[in-house]
């Protein structure tokens, strides 16, 4: 239960929205107002209905559908081909520019070679637009520069007009992509001659060859020099003050020398940090060793090295003493002997005779028929033996005394749980952790008690509608809604199912509705609609059904009718796609037929049919010329007994639909 101002109240059953109680499952609030999200949208605190919150957008304070429509600024048009926005109208972009310091005055494009010179439009081929006067001249006129990237870098160009310009930081440059330049502070460079240096990267040097690099504000060779980190000089390689650490990625930015040297720092009985001239490998950037006789342990942060012996254990660059072994195990950064210690919780304990197993910071064995261990507690078993003892997060429950119930304790044994309480399941009915007492027998529909067979109600996705009189035939469920047939289009994936408004010219695809003349549809995806592929609307239609199984059974009344799992897919060369189906149960009411037919391949056209998820439990009704229904039923609870129940069956027998 939740608060809503001054009441409390079940989320499954009803919103609350700003203190005020709602009589609806699933609302959200905006600016106080209750709504919906599946069938509308909040926009800056105003609500558009008719539009779902899941696919929608928002142009200012209304929402839009955007597949068939666009925001131009404030205002909200069609969706043409070739049409773009220019400031609050529309504009073919084929035929107009639009143009102007505030992209808001469409022009004519006489032809592709045309742009924008403030509010006109000029030849690219024959006439230039000056960036500071913003007139059009002709090309071979002294005032009309070009526009191409300097070659020197570091050099500004300060004749490309804002109107067409991209921004290398603060400072204007030419928009067309070159691959090889990039930005060095606030100008441009080539990276395949010059590099980008500094500490703050600004400024641009040659760039010899490619193993040169940068070391502050000079380049070196990195296969003769190496670039020292505290004082950034370039030395040979061989130079004994050249270390061999790498050169971080970005350039100008070396690492600094912040670790101390190991020879004051070295635990008791270790070889010192420097030798003279017997050492040959380098421990760290400040100490040597002698890989034969030592081990070398590395401080991964300030790569200070420490050469060891035996009888040390290195974790994470700290060394601690194992005496007795070569060489022990780590807990976190400290060194332990597993012989007599365990790490546990990331603390190292001692281990107790069979102490092979951790709980929390402590340890313990698993033949001690005495503890149990709960989620990191260790237990003692106290009146409750260990072959019956289970866990209840950190707590012991004793099935012998008692019942669990989800998180919650009962103090009898045997008791049926529904969610965190106790039920009988010979007089009660239990749906989705609620007891309802005194309604065994009923169906589920989400929370609620229901008959399946009363023709005043309809379960859509777990929420029970009321029908009027006369509409039991009119209404379908699209979600959890319940929408009227005649005004309302449900447009269904197997993610979503949102209704829209029936309009002329519109179609699903998937759960999105679309605008057939500008698009198409193909296995559950939008594509543009061209000549060559628009007859691919009229190649048959196949339609997904989800979360209605008395639409299902419909299906089931005269025609026969398949139902398995997916268990592959293949699209074909000619524009069909081949679904192997396992476990089919074939089946026609009428006749009164089950059949098995263990594993089909069934023929599809791909670009009519959804898209179907492999495992899932689908309801196949291929009988129909130019026409498929698949039903989905993977979100079903028990997809076999509302199909074949004898309820349902009976139902199905002598409702008009099968007679």
């Amino acid at each position: 239960m939740r608060c809503c101002g001054q009441q409390t109240f079940d989320p499954r059953f009803s919103s609350c929205c700003k203190g005020h109680l709602h009589q609806e499952a699933g609302l959200s609030c905006c600016n106080g107002t209750a709504y919906s999200p599946l069938n509308s949208t909040c926009c800056l605190g105003a609500v558009t209905t008719g539009v779902s919150e899941m696919v929608s957008d928002c142009c200012e304070t209304r929402a839009f559908n955007p597949v068939t429509q666009v925001c131009c600024e404030s205002r909200i048009h069609q969706r043409w081909p070739d049409f773009d926005c220019c400031g609050t109208e529309r504009f073919n972009t084929t035929t107009h520019l639009c143009c102007g310091k505030y992209k808001d005055t469409i022009v004519v494009k006489p032809s592709a070679h045309h742009s924008c010179c403030g509010k006109e439009s000029f030849d690219k081929t024959t006439h230039c637009c000056t960036a500071d006067t913003l007139k059009i001249l002709p090309l071979n006129d002294t005032n009309c520069h070009t526009y191409e990237i300097p070659p020197s870098p570091g050099v500004v160009t300060t004749s490309v007009s804002e109107m067409v310009s991209d921004c290398c930081k603060t400072k204007d440059v030419n928009p067309d992509p070159q691959p090889d330049f990039n930005c060095c502070g606030k100008v441009c460079f080539n990276k395949t001659t010059h590099l980008c240096c500094g500490k703050d990267l600004d400024t641009i040097i040659m760039k010899p060859s490619a193993h040169h690099s940068c070391c502050g504000k000079e380049s070196f060779d990195k296969t003769t020099h190496c670039c020292t980190a505290d004082t950034l000089k370039i030395l040979p390689l061989k130079d004994t003050n050249c270390h061999t650490y790498e050169i971080p990625p970005s350039p100008g930015q070396l690492l600094g020398r912040d670790y101390q040297r190991g020879s004051d720092q070295n635990p008791a009985n270790t070889p010192p940090c420097q030798r003279n001239g017997i050492f040959q490998q380098r421990c760290g950037l400040d100490c040597t060793y002698d890989p034969q006789k030592e081990r070398c342990c590395i401080n991964r942060t300030s790569h200070s090295g420490r050469p060891y012996l035996p009888g040390y254990t290195c974790c994470e660059g700290q060394l601690t003493s194992t005496p007795g072994i070569s060489e022990g195990r780590c807990c976190g950064s400290v060194g332990y002997d597993p012989r007599n210690q365990i790490c546990c919780g990331g603390k190292v304990t001692t281990k107790h005779p069979n102490g092979n197993q951790c709980c929390g910071e402590k340890s313990y064995s698993v033949l001690d028929q005495t503890k149990l261990c709960c989620s990191g507690v260790l237990h003692d078993l106290i009146g409750c033996s260990l072959e019956g003892a289970e866990c209840v997060g950190t707590r012991i429950h004793c099935p012998q005394s008692e019942t669990q119930c989800g998180s919650i304790l009962h103090p009898q044994r045997g008791l049926h749980c529904c969610g965190e309480q106790t039920y009988d399941p010979d007089k009660d009915l239990c749906c989705a952790g609620h007891r309802w007492p005194g309604k065994r027998g009923m169906g589920c529909c989400g929370v609620q008690p229901y008959d399946p067979g009363d023709p005043k109600t309809k379960c859509c996705s777990g929420h029970l509608h009321s029908l009027q009189a006369g509409h039991h035939g009119k209404a379908q469920c699209c979600g959890v809604h319940l929408i009227a047939k005649a005004s309302l289009q449900c447009c269904a994936s197997a993610q979503k199912q949102l209704p829209y408004p029936r309009t002329p010219g519109l179609s699903c695809c998937g759960h999105f509705q679309y605008n057939t003349t500008q698009h198409y549809c193909c296995a559950g995806h939008l594509r543009r609609a061209t000549p060559a592929v628009r007859h691919r609307e009229n190649s048959g239609h196949c339609e997904l059904i989800t979360s209605d199984t008395q639409k299902a059974l419909h299906e089931l009344c005269k025609k026969t009718v398949l139902i398995g799992s997916v268990e592959s897919m293949a699209v074909k060369e000619n524009g069909y796609r081949e679904v192997v189906v396992k476990n089919v149960l074939q089946i026609h009411v009428e006749k009164n037929l089950i059949a098995l037919r263990g594993t089909l391949v069934l023929l599809l056209n791909h670009c009519s049919c959804p898209p179907l998820a492999k495992d899932g439990l689908y309801l196949f009704n291929l009988q129909e010329t130019n026409r498929t229904t698949i039903s989905d039923l993977s979100t079903t609870v028990s997809p076999v007994y509302d199909l074949l129940s004898a309820r349902q069956w009976a139902h199905l027998r002598n409702a008009s639909t099968c007679s």
